[in-house]
């Protein structure tokens, strides 16, 4: 009769153990950090805008592995903004856009954390830049994701609204995890905290989450919002996310808020702040 019981116990045990691995969550992989940054340089003409100005101000940000640039003017101006981002030890590839005129697109990369699978230009999305894409192996965990840098129309409402529904749209059709940076133009207002229609429809569905800087939760942001014209007092740069890339913690912030961005603009540096994000990716 011991020996039966005893067996009942075992039997009834295992139940519960198998029933506590299928229900139990996977316990993560390691994380590991990785550092972005989004940067409008402006691609004005020399009078008003200097990319080696520009360039200047990159390299006083360090660390960084993946960068999304907008209003890049030229190959000339992508390899200097290139040749600014190479720390010692590094090995940084660039990604030039083929669309925007004067106000292209570029991806700069760390090729030792970042495994370039695959690159192309959403030419579906509507508006006068085709979204650069490029699909990364994030080499420290083998993690794969989408990166996209943007610029979404100022001058046109109704291209700026259809640019964000097909790019929501693009996001939610894709398997892997989505990072989306650039400068939208959404127009957030520092008080009212509240976006224009393209933002509405950007974030609507719920297939976009913005990691907002974290000077919004301080109330810190510059004046200005992320650039410096009082005509556009709102935030216009931002890291987006989808799928997956959801769940990985982020912070982002807006850099150089000390740096008098604003009075530098008129010496020939770029009319925008940089915005930073670190993820820790499993």
């Amino acid at each position: 009769m011991k020996s039966r019981i005893q067996s009942i116990f075992w039997g009834f045990g295992l139940i519960l153990l198998v029933m506590f691995v299928a229900i139990a969550p996977a316990f993560p992989a390691s994380a590991e950090p990785l550092s972005i940054i989004s940067y409008n340089v402006e691609s004005d003409d020399l009078d008003d805008t200097d990319p080696h100005l520009v360039a200047e101000d990159i390299r006083e940000i360090v660390g960084a592995d993946l960068w999304g640039l907008s209003e890049v003017a030229d190959q000339a101006a992508a390899d200097i903004f290139t040749e600014a981002v190479a720390v010692p030890g590094s090995d940084f590839k660039s990604i030039f856009g083929t669309t925007g005129s004067l106000d292209k697109l570029q991806i700069i990369y760390n090729q030792n954390k970042l495994d370039l699978l695959e690159r192309e230009e959403l030419d579906n999305i509507g508006g006068s830049r085709s979204p650069l894409v490029a699909h990364f192996k994030f080499l420290p965990t083998g993690q794969e994701f989408l990166f996209t840098v943007n610029h979404f129309n100022r001058g046109s409402e109704s291209k700026r609204n259809q640019q964000a529904e097909n790019l929501r749209d693009w996001a939610a059709a894709q398997s892997l995890p989505v990072i989306a940076v650039g400068d939208y133009n959404f127009d957030f207002d520092l008080d009212k905290k509240k976006g224009n229609k393209a933002f509405d429809l950007f974030v609507r569905k719920d297939v976009m989450t913005w990691i907002k800087p974290n000077c919004l939760k301080t109330n810190s942001c510059p004046l200005t919002g992320t650039q410096c014209d009082p005509k556009y007092a709102s935030i216009l740069d931002y890291v987006f996310v989808s799928q997956m890339a959801k769940k990985w913690p982020c912070e982002s912030d807006i850099l150089f808020v000390q740096n008098q961005v604003c009075q530098k603009e008129k010496e020939g540096f770029s009319d925008h702040y940089p915005l930073m994000a670190n993820f820790s990716i499993p």
